[in-house]
């Protein structure tokens, strides 16, 4: 029996939780008879509780401030991180001015956490990580009985573990949770966002980051395209705000991870380039807050009690 289809069957109206979730089902063989009460709205996030309070109005503010005002909230970043978690006296001083990535996501195999241990492992990749200066920030949870998530966690720390360069560039959070979560968006240059093709609903992780006016390292998956524009792949007046990370075969890549860590980093070199793409992070604030969710649900729920009328939300 098709549950989905039975149960799609006896509502009214039914929505994904992003366009592309909605876009797939509406193609499904089993469904393809239901598209018209077939429609989604993308998650949002509570944003007074994620974004710092400083960059509430950072879009008025010129380039110099709104530099200087990311670069506050990263040295609060890792004088949080460093007294947080007790790391060795002289971590601030060798991790300062160097560019700060968030990792920290459910650990679960779709989502990649794999191809930093490949690089990590290979001489050739791990010497051009290091050469990006990066210094990343992990974290997530695992499901207890998720075997093949905890064997890519414990493969990368063995690979940190014996090697000191890496310890300086690769540090893992430990019990991560969401408490800590604002601290880690507030003051990070970028977080990055990695799924196997097709397997990214609409996860919430790089709205967290753009309200902060963190860049995106990302994979196109989910709702990622509502609101992450790549580098590269920027329409005609649009600034990007991300860094992509191609699929190969519908899979992401080690050398595709690298180069969009490359990539960001010659970024953070270059001042106003860096100052646009953080505005362009921050203008996705009203896309990616559930104020927009709320909107979209109330119109959604209008339209099911008034069916003869077209969809509001749909695209």
């Amino acid at each position: 029996m098709d549950v989905t289809r039975l149960l799609i069957g006896r509502v009214e109206g039914v929505f994904g939780v992003s366009a592309k979730h909605g876009r797939v089902m509406r193609a499904m063989p089993s469904l393809k008879d239901f598209g018209e009460k077939i429609d989604s709205i993308t998650n949002g996030i509570y944003v007074p509780y994620w974004q710092a309070p400083e960059y509430a109005n950072a879009l008025k503010l010129s380039d110099p401030d709104l530099l200087a005002l990311h670069r506050r909230k990263k040295e609060e970043l890792l004088d949080w991180v460093w007294r947080h978690f007790g790391l060795w006296h002289t971590w601030k001083e060798q991790v300062a001015g160097k560019p700060v990535v968030l990792w920290t996501r459910r650990i679960t195999g779709y989502k990649r956490m794999d191809l930093l241990g490949t690089i990590c492992k290979d001489p050739g990749l791990r010497r051009q990580l290091l050469d990006t200066n990066v210094v990343l920030l992990l974290g997530g949870r695992i499901h207890q009985h998720d075997d093949q998530a905890q064997a890519m966690v414990y493969n990368l720390l063995d690979a940190i573990a014996t090697d000191r360069a890496l310890q300086e560039h690769v540090l893992f959070l430990d019990n991560f949770n969401v408490a800590m979560a604002p601290n880690l968006f507030q003051g990070a240059d970028a977080a990055i966002m990695l799924a196997d093709d097709g397997r990214e609903a609409s996860a919430t992780g790089f709205m967290k980051a753009q309200v902060n006016g963190d860049l995106m390292i990302a994979t196109d998956d989910g709702a990622i395209p509502e609101s992450v524009v790549f580098d590269g792949r920027q329409k005609p007046g649009e600034t990007p705000n991300g860094f992509e990370v191609p699929y190969i075969n519908g899979h992401p890549t080690a050398e595709g991870l690298l180069h969009a860590l490359q990539s960001l980093s010659i970024v953070l070199k270059n001042s106003s380039q860096q100052a646009n793409m953080i505005r362009a992070a921050l203008q996705a604030e009203k896309q990616v807050s559930i104020n927009r969710t709320v909107d979209e649900t109330m119109r959604f729920y209008e339209h099911v009690l008034r069916p003869n009328e077209p969809s509001p939300t749909r695209s």
